[in-house]
This record gives structure tokens, C-alpha cells and sequence, in this order.
């Protein structure tokens, strides 16, 4: 399986207000050794609009939020289908050092963060002109542990349960589990020439990813177990 993806990412806090903008972009191609039909490209963006205590990091945020998601079959060729989504939800952090003590309310803790504990939750609304829209519930805890300057260790998983138009006399309803345990390494400096030569080639990294998504469905045929095991090359640029 081959999976090249491209994500642009955009993050202001309104002037002194507590709002905070947070946008992103993505393409990415899915193509498989043996696809059966199932490969495919996608184009997604999403725009969160965050209510955020300036002076905690870790504090609770309320959100609203808007992501399309296209997907096209075979090198964009054709849009194969529509997704438009809108949700409001919340998100709380917590964060500890290397002792284990909780890290003290303040605008940035990351230097100080060794173990951080994220949960956020979200109703969902889906418009799709493939499959009947649905409403969905999303529960999304996470933990990111710092092993050190180079190695860090990340766990997420996605909860769903998804609740679909009534079709064809049919109220089709999932559950769907999505979860992700991340090694990273950030490669040293000194393999590229310098800190300066690695910065300009987007600071590599480089992940070791084992991912697994599960989806219960009372529809005949929707249901489907799956495993992703394997290396990804990170790059990224900050401006």
C-alpha cells in the first residue's frame, strides 16, 4: 500500500480575544498492491473555530466546525462522492511532567509537558450525496508521551456511533472504532549536514505506525475489520 498525503495547516488567535481560528487542508492518495476497487484520492479541509482561555493551554474549549471531504476515484479522475460535515464539540488537555505532576495553567506548557492527556467529543452532522446523511457522536481520547528530544510515543483512538437517515425503509446505524499507536523519531540534524540543512528539508521524521479501524454495522455487508501496519517519512514547515 502506498498512501502519499499532503496537509497544510493554519492556527491565529483572533487579536486579544478568546477565539481562536484553526484551519486545515489535505490531499492524499490511497493505492494498494492488490485493490479490488479500493483505491482512491481524497481532497478534505476543515475550519474549527475555538472559544480558548488565553493564559491555559490545558483549559476546556468549546468549538463549532465545518469539514468538507471529496473523494475522487483514481488521480481526482472523478468525484466519486460528497461529504459535508458540521459539529460542535469541545476539547480539555491535561498535561504532567516527568514526575508526574500536573504542569501549572499557562499560555504555553509544552516545553514543560512529558505526559499530556487529551479528550474531546463532538456532535455531528453529515450531508452526502452518496449514502443517506447521518448524526454521529464522537469520543477521542488520546496520550502523547516525550520520551525524549528525539523519540515520542502517541495513542489515539476515535469512537463513533453513527446514525443514518432512514432509506429504502432502512435506519441504518454504525459503530466504528478508529485507533493509532505512533512511535516517532525525529532524525538528527547531523544526518542532513547541519540543523540549518535539516530545517530547510522540513525537519524528517520519521513514524512507525501500527493502526486499526473496526466498523459494527445492522446493515448486511457495511460491517469490516482492518489493520495498517507500517513506516512514514514526515516532513514539515512551520511560517
Amino acid at each position: 500500500e502506498g498512501n502519499p498525503e499532503l496537509r497544510l495547516e493554519y492556527k491565529q488567535r483572533l487579536g486579544q480575544s478568546r477565539i481562536q481560528i484553526r484551519a486545515n487542508g489535505d490531499l492524499g492518495v490511497d493505492r494498494y498492491e492488490r485493490s479490488n476497487g479500493g483505491d482512491q484520492d481524497a481532497a478534505a479541509g476543515g475550519l474549527r473555530v475555538l472559544y480558548i482561555d488565553p493564559d491555559d493551554d490545558q483549559a476546556f474549549a468549546p468549538f463549532v466546525e465545518y469539514a468538507p471531504k471529496y473523494l475522487f476515484d483514481p488521480t481526482f479522475s472523478r468525484v466519486a462522492e460528497r461529504r459535508h460535515n458540521i459539529a460542535f464539540g469541545f476539547e480539555k488537555s491535561f498535561n504532567f511532567d516527568g514526575a508526574f505532576s500536573p504542569v501549572a495553567p499557562r499560555p504555553d506548557t509544552s516545553n514543560d509537558t512529558v505526559w499530556a492527556f487529551g479528550f474531546s467529543a463532538k456532535l455531528q452532522r453529515r450531508f452526502d450525496d452518496l449514502v443517506p446523511s447521518s448524526y454521529a457522536v464522537y469520543l477521542t481520547p488520546s496520550v502523547t508521551w516525550s520520551i525524549s528530544d528525539r523519540w515520542n510515543l502517541n495513542w489515539e483512538t476515535n469512537l463513533v456511533r453513527r446514525f443514518h437517515d432512514v432509506a429504502a425503509g432502512q435506519h441504518r446505524r454504525d459503530w466504528i472504532i478508529e485507533s493509532a499507536l505512533t512511535v516517532e523519531y525525529k532524525l538528527p540534524p547531523e544526518w542532513f549536514g547541519g540543523q540549518d540543512v535539516a530545517e530547510r528539508l522540513g525537519a524528517p521524521a520519521l513514524d512507525f505506525q501500527v493502526s486499526h479501524n473496526r466498523v459494527s454495522s445492522n446493515a448486511a455487508g457495511r460491517g469490516y475489520s482492518q489493520w495498517t501496519v507500517g513506516p512514514v517519512l514526515k516532513t514539515s514547515w512551520k511560517f
